[in-house]
């Protein structure tokens, strides 16, 4: 992630693909959340896909 969005109370939108029949060891109430895009103001930037 660019340094410009490691800022704390930056605000952002985001876009990510809810990841079902996943299993970890984290107690979550919600499946894991695969982030595909993220940006601020006129700033985007896409995420790989790690899986």
């Amino acid at each position: 992630m660019p340094d410009e969005f490691k800022q704390d109370k930056l605000p952002v939108t985001f876009t990510g693909i809810v990841q079902k029949d996943v299993v970890t060891i984290q107690q979550w109430g919600t499946p894991p959340l695969e982030l595909s895009e993220i940006s601020s103001g006129d700033q985007v930037v896409k995420i790989e896909s790690t899986v």
